[in-house]
């Protein structure tokens, strides 16, 4: 719990009501008075507060939200995924500070706080306003950084917000991932699935960027 506090910068009173009112799942008991947390609850926390204070939606809406989600999964596919993350390699430990982040040349405060309201920053504030982001999250920090550093500048008209398009292109591909994994390999071990998930992934990276290029090219040449 005091993980997921500092986290996502919550007291236990507000996790605990999210609870009670069915947005969280508990957590798993390990004790008369303790539970483990995991990413999910993490990444459900944070989902839930963009949806109350980007969106400006009601806890109602957002539960309502949250279970049509859920509704896409039966119950063994959800159980098949969460133990297959659990066998998947786990994220690079530790926080870096904005300053770390400013300070390599990467981004800046502003585009942390930009790039947090997209969900690709898994931003946190800490005291005296100071920003810290998950080690892991440097890659793809560092590959925006990418596109500012190749010459798509603010001054072309080029901003972190146009980043919303490509993510609104990559969340229906996942989900089509994991419908082809449940499908497919859902009745399988998970221990037998994740060596598999985790020598496919890389491949499965290099064939989206050589068809985002071929794809690209093909169509400048219809033109």
């Amino acid at each position: 719990m005091r993980d997921l506090c500092d986290a996502t910068g919550l007291n236990r009173q507000a996790i605990h009501f999210y609870i009670q009112q069915g947005l969280l799942p508990p957590g798993e008991k390990t004790g008369r008075n303790t539970a483990t947390y995991t990413a999910a609850h993490l990444e459900r926390l944070q989902l839930i507060r963009r949806l109350q204070h980007e969106r400006f939606l009601p806890l109602e809406v957002i539960k309502d939200l949250l279970s049509a989600r859920e509704d896409r999964y039966s119950d063994a596919q959800r159980a098949f995924l969460r133990r297959l993350r659990a066998r998947l390699p786990g994220e690079v430990l530790g926080e870096v500070s904005g300053d770390e982040v400013e300070a390599e040349g990467v981004l800046d405060a502003e585009d942390l706080h930009d790039l947090s309201r997209l969900g690709l920053a898994r931003l946190r504030v800490g005291a005296e306003g100071r920003l810290f982001v998950p080690r892991s999250d440097l890659p793809l920090l560092r590959a925006v950084a990418g596109l500012r550093g190749a010459g798509l500048q603010s001054a072309l008209g080029f901003g972190v917000e146009d980043l919303r398009a490509i993510v609104a292109l990559i969340d229906p591909l996942v989900e089509l991932e994991l419908r082809l994994l449940t499908g497919r390999l859902g009745k399988l071990p998970a221990e037998d699935v994740a060596p598999l998930v985790e020598r496919s992934l890389p491949a499965l990276n290099e064939l989206l960027a050589r068809l985002h290029d071929a794809r690209l090219r093909a169509a400048l040449d219809q033109l």
